[in-house]
């Protein structure tokens, strides 16, 4: 198999950079996406740092403790994939976006009212809401994204998309951390 010479491959035309930047700004549902999605991640980055410094001095959770919420959490998710598939498949992505987002409000209601020294009993409920919520939301992001560009952009839009809303989330938490 090394000695197997490898055919050459089908000739591409490379796009500019900025050409592909400027189709994808240029596309209403993706700027969009990327504006719902950015603020989203904007201001749950916000609270993050506080939520885990609370956990931690007034919770009194122990690192331990957060991470094996953690792994409960990414249980959760798991699951909240298949059932997000399903529910996507039967209604549709924007109900499950929606759903999410409003279910996203009610976890930081929960984290809200974590009363402190309630131990890992008070936590496990946000944890498990956080993991269902997070699953639902990226994995609709990613839905409404392939949708809604076509083959040959859609690749660039996804990492843009995913570049905004990483950067939102590093400057927020920058700034509450």
């Amino acid at each position: 198999q090394a000695m197997v010479t490898d055919p050459d491959p089908e000739p591409r035309t490379r796009r500019p950079l900025l050409a592909q930047a400027r189709r994808t700004w240029r596309n209403d549902r993706v700027r969009q996406l990327i504006l719902f999605f950015g603020f989203q991640s904007l201001v749950m980055w916000l609270a993050c740092p506080f939520i885990f410094i609370y956990l931690q001095q007034g919770v009194k959770l122990s690192m331990t403790t957060v991470q094996l919420l953690i792994a409960c959490s990414s249980t959760v998710s798991f699951f909240a994939g298949y059932l997000f598939r399903v529910v996507g498949n039967k209604y549709g992505r924007k109900p499950v976006v929606m759903l999410c987002t409003f279910l996203k409000g009610v976890e930081f209601i929960f984290w809200g009212t974590l009363l402190p020294d309630s131990g890992w009993v008070g936590a496990l409920p946000c944890f498990l809401m956080g993991g269902f919520v997070n699953m639902g939301i990226g994995s609709s992001q990613l839905s409404l994204l392939t949708s809604v560009e076509g083959k040959r952009n859609q690749s660039f839009s996804i990492a843009v998309f995913f570049a905004v809303n990483g950067l939102c989330g590093f400057l927020s938490s920058s700034l509450s951390g």
